[in-house]
């Protein structure tokens, strides 16, 4: 018989491991006399469907079937919270990442004004020119992303090894910043934020198509 520490209040303050004989003698229940079942699914997806197949299906009138959203809905209330945070976060550093990848263009377009004159003063088409700041902008992102992915996944290597960012357990229900690797989604937010970029970085890189060859020469 023991306690544990889940760091969520509810369950430390409610449940206990122990063996179901003691539970009967001090509950003063009969020998064949529990609880309850507990029924774990391959996926949690499926637990609505499994409760109330099992409620029309399996269980007598007097039992009930509830999930474990049901019976905990703040644990899971607060863990909605949070993936919504996270989905706020992403958002706006992709906005930020994407204002300096904008102005980044733009000053690279207007340091060579006098370049993209003389270039279409040569003959050079306005696509090709774009291109070549596109591409140079593109090297930014990569090695941008290359470094922040260094960054990143060392702090988070540390992180998951030493646990030095705590966090308050009553609010968090966890002692330390969890962390978990899926290379997967680091491959899909690196592609999707290069492609983002580029696609973005077009918009900006259409001012070329405006520089008149006369005018650029002249420009200081």
């Amino acid at each position: 018989t023991g306690i544990y520490k889940t760091s969520i209040e509810d369950y430390d303050k409610t449940f206990i491991i122990g063996d179901l004989n003691l539970l009967r003698n001090v509950s003063h229940w009969p020998a064949d006399d529990i609880g309850g079942y507990e029924v774990t699914v391959n996926n949690y997806k499926n637990m609505d469907s499994v409760s109330n197949e099992l409620y029309n299906q399996a269980l007598p009138q007097y039992l009930t079937s509830s999930t474990i959203h049901q019976i905990y809905p703040n644990i899971f209330d607060w863990l909605n919270l949070q993936n919504m945070n996270e989905l706020i976060i992403i958002i706006i550093m992709a906005i930020v990442a994407i204002i300096n990848m904008v102005t980044a263009l733009l000053i690279l377009i207007l340091e060579r004004t006098n370049m993209v004159g003389i270039l279409k003063s040569l003959g050079m088409h306005n696509w090709s020119l774009q291109k070549i700041f596109i591409y140079q902008a593109g090297y930014i992102v990569i090695t941008g992303l290359i470094i922040g992915n260094i960054i990143g996944l060392c702090i988070g290597w540390i992180q998951k090894a030493t646990g030095f960012l705590k966090l308050n357990e009553a609010i968090y229900y966890m002692p330390t910043v969890p962390v978990e690797f899926k290379w997967w989604q680091i491959v899909v937010i690196d592609l999707g934020t290069l492609i983002v970029c580029l696609i973005v970085l077009i918009i900006p890189s259409l001012i070329i198509r405006r520089i008149s060859p006369v005018k650029a020469v002249q420009f200081r």
